[in-house]
């Protein structure tokens, strides 16, 4: 393992040496039959005194790592035995070492440069450019043939891995024991994980490659260890997915970021983080401080926010005097002066509930670290770059603002200054609150700097290793939050304070650049670079350069809701409000729907105060929603939690907290996204209701089979009776609990994606059921209103395979119609 980076100071993983003797060199597929085990359908199976003699584990371990790796560079053509991988610790124990390992590489990779043995064959015999891309590779000195066997080998190895190294779902019949310990299976994956990707660059694909992907077999340590570190299972569950296997072992060395947050109730599909507390908000003092006094924002601040303009502060020593005062002046977006936004973590110790207010060793630090970002020259960038879907969207700064000079460090000049919500967002005075909520996108776009203070990174050297830094602002406190999100997004400058100063997010993904430049050809373990660009917002940021065209409220919408699923608040209401923010709306009809009045709630309990918060949720989502107008009519098929109201029971209650189906797919959204032809419309109802024009049917129940209470499964035959083909639905994912008590009154349709008989796969579907106080919707023509139940999977199946699908009761069904296209409202 010594090849795979870990934090400093981490200690190493040490795998220890099994075997009782050195691979023999011979066949690798014949290796189990020397060794006296015999396969079964291609796998051993041990017996229960074999894992209760430590046998096969040395057997496993010889055979998967050593016989795996010397047989493909035997191969090749590379000399290596067993001792190139093996080493002793100081202790005298004999471990699993892959010291030499990245050498290797090297020179198989040289030994089998493609492009170098085209150049030496072309130049005796002639151009291969219409050559079939196999004959190449077999006239190359039987690459192709060399690629076959490597793979071959691989393929072996991933079986085995996948039943006994990997943490995977298994059905406990064929998988009953583990034979290998969580160290030695790591070992035998992250050495699949290295030589996967280098075969597939360097020979053809052949069809019978099982192509594992470097992120989708998992190791029980890295999941165990993870776990016993306090980490939210679905901040796990996603790092697992989308990562990078060494990602997942360095991540593993490290303590959960979240580690204060209760995380109890939460599961690989949600988090249900317990609510930060005041206690976790409370303002804090700076380290080594002796409780310094509090500095209250003069009334000025209000009175500046009154008029809707932004305020500035500057701590400025008092002319003849040692002390110290807070300035508040109006920002004037015409004159030269630039100031900078403070972007920070409220459970840090800089967040105030009850006063505009901080202590003064807090603000000293402030004022200084902010005249620091004008210590030198730096490169601007003078537009904000958010990338769409296929567009991007390019925010121009003012067009009177100019550009003050930088000053160089010896030039005396005032305090720069600076807006920090903590201290210019009233806090007693809802009105004035409101109006400076609403003016946040113009606050953070006209900031010429946004600077992220956040503990975390702040505990970290700027000069610590790309992969530290990397790893430190991907798992970030302020990468995590709601509010973080969009002040980043919008930021034309954004800096991070490290310990020793700060950094731009440009020089950092500009020096990782270099860096993957400059390993051109060589085999490296640099992932810090490639961590940053996996930050949605950064990925948004530094994709920036392109046509300057506009994209839609719905593209932008549905391009924001990947990055937010990650992100948390402990105001839940807040998450319209910075939707809102992001897609430049008008936030303040949002803010009109708001909690009781404080002193009507002094006397109510916990659960009131949930609902209430929970009330406001639904209320402003429901709102939110109506204002951005069209969503597509895809939004119907997601899997998220649902708005309880009427009108909206389509609609998601939430886009944070849930996890990533894989990479890049958003489970619960990831229809969103979904393309077909026979899909339209999408606008949504001030009232209620989504109009959709989309296929569907009349569904009709029959007969109960197995009369219990949980009817889990509908068949409906397709065709004449005593046809073979049958259509069968289930629940969706997570739906079971929404699937009905059927009535016999009711009338039920399915809506699809594609037509049922069209023959084509049904990707995505839900059970509606005919609105009670009415069949038609007036308005632009005849639309269908109808009540959305729960979403649904619809399977085709012959009579045989029909029950299969059954997790309880059974319940007979036809279609009396299916229609290609029907003009909905689902409410």
């Amino acid at each position: 393992m010594d090849h795979l980076d870990i934090p400093h100071g981490a200690e190493p993983l040490l795998v220890p040496y099994l075997c009782t003797e050195d691979y023999d060199g011979g066949d690798f597929f014949g290796y189990p039959e020397r060794q006296g085990w015999s396969e079964m359908d291609g796998v051993i199976n041990f017996s229960d005194q074999h894992y209760l003699s430590g046998r096969i584990q040395a057997f496993l371990q010889n055979w998967l790592y050593f016989g795996c790796v010397l047989s493909i560079l035997k191969l090749v053509g590379i000399q290596a035995s067993s001792s190139d991988f093996i080493r002793t610790t100081p202790e005298g124990k004999r471990v699993v070492s892959t010291r030499l390992l990245a050498g290797f590489l090297v020179e198989w990779k040289k030994k089998d440069n493609f492009g170098e043995q085209r150049k030496l064959y072309e130049a005796k015999h002639g151009s291969l450019d219409y050559i079939w891309p196999g004959e190449q590779h077999r006239r190359l000195g039987g690459r192709y043939e060399r690629g076959k066997a490597i793979g071959a080998i691989l393929n072996k190895v991933d079986e085995y891995a996948e039943r006994y190294c990997a943490n995977v779902i298994t059905d406990p019949d064929l998988y009953p024991q583990i034979p290998l310990s969580m160290e030695t299976g790591l070992s035998i994956i992250v050495l699949l994980m290295k030589l996967r990707p280098i075969t597939r660059e360097l020979y053809p694909t052949e069809r019978g490659d099982k192509q594992t992907s470097i992120k989708s077999m998992r190791s029980r340590w890295v999941t165990e260890r993870m776990t016993k570190a306090g980490w939210c299972p679905l901040e796990l569950e996603a790092l697992l997915s989308e990562c990078d296997f060494d990602v997942q072992y360095y991540f593993a060395f490290l303590p959960s970021p979240r580690w204060g947050v209760d995380h109890s109730a939460c599961d690989k599909n949600t988090c249900r983080r317990k609510r930060i507390g005041n206690i976790a908000y409370s303002t804090k003092h700076r380290k080594g401080c002796d409780k310094c006094e509090m500095v209250t924002v003069s009334d000025e601040m209000s009175l500046i926010v009154s008029k809707d303009k932004t305020p500035l502060l500057s701590w400025r020593k008092l002319e003849g005097s040692e002390d110290f005062k807070l300035e508040v002046v109006e920002y004037d977006p015409t004159s030269e002066e630039n100031y900078v936004a403070i972007s920070h973590v409220w459970s840090d110790g800089m967040g105030n509930e009850t006063a505009n207010s901080l202590p003064r060793c807090q603000l000293s630090n402030i004022q200084k670290i902010v005249d620091r970002l004008y210590m030198r020259k730096r490169q601007e960038n003078h537009h904000i770059s958010v990338i769409g879907p296929t567009n991007y969207l390019i925010l121009e700064p003012p067009k009177s603002k100019s550009r003050k000079k930088e000053s160089t460090p010896n030039s005396p000049r005032p305090p720069n200054r600076f807006w920090m919500d903590t201290l210019c967002v009233p806090v007693d005075k809802y009105d004035l609150r409101k109006m400076a909520i609403s003016r946040m996108r113009t606050i953070y776009t006209e900031a010429h700097r946004i600077l992220v203070l956040d503990s975390w990174i702040r505990s970290l050297s700027r000069k610590a290793s790309r992969n530290e830094i990397g790893a430190c602002l991907f798992l970030s406190n302020w990468q995590s939050r709601l509010w973080t999100f969009h002040e980043g997004l919008l930021a034309r400058n954004l800096f991070f304070q490290f310990k020793d100063g700060p950094t731009s997010l440009s020089e950092m993904t500009s020096e990782a650049a270099q860096e993957y430049r400059e390993s051109d050809g060589k085999v490296v373990n640099n992932f810090g670079g490639g961590l940053l660009m996996r930050i949605p917002m950064f990925d948004f940021k530094v994709a920036g350069a392109g046509p300057k065209m506009m994209v839609t409220t719905k593209e932008r919408l549905l391009h924001y809701i990947k990055p937010l699923r990650s992100r948390s608040t402990t105001n839940k209401t807040d998450e319209t409000l910075c939707l809102a923010t992001l897609l430049d709306m008008n936030p303040e009809p949002l803010l009109l729907i708001k909690k009781t009045p404080k002193e009507l709630r002094e006397d109510w309990t916990n659960k009131q105060e949930e609902a209430e918060e929970e009330r406001v949720c639904t209320e402003r989502m429901a709102l939110f929603l109506h204002i951005v107008g069209d969503l597509g009519p895809t939004i119907i098929f997601n899997t998220l939690p649902r708005l309880p109201v009427r009108g909206f029971q389509w609609a998601p209650r939430t886009f944070m907290g849930h996890k990533t189906d894989g990479p890049g797919i958003y489970q619960g959204a990831e229809h969103l996204w979904l393309r077909s032809s026979h899909l339209s419309g999408g606008k949504v109802l001030r009232s209620g209701g989504i109009l959709v024009t989309a296929p569907g049917a009349h569904l009709e129940l029959l007969e109960i089979f197995n009369s219990t209470d949980a009817i889990s499964t509908l068949v409906v035959s397709l065709g004449e009776t005593g046809s073979t083909r049958y259509c069968v639905i289930t629940p969706g994912i997570g739906e079971s609990a929404e699937f009905p008590s059927w009535q016999a009154s009711a009338q039920y349709r399915i809506i699809c994606e594609a037509p049922i008989d069209s023959g084509e796969e049904i990707k995505a579907a839900i059970l509606v059921m005919m609105d009670d106080s009415a069949t038609k919707v007036e308005e632009e023509g005849g639309w269908m209103r109808v009540v959305h139940i729960c979403r649904i999977k619809i399977h085709f199946a012959n009579a045989v395979e029909t029950l299969d699908f059954a997790d309880g009761s059974v319940i007979s069904a036809r279609f009396l119609d299916m229609v290609k296209k029907r003009n909905w409202c689902v409410m």
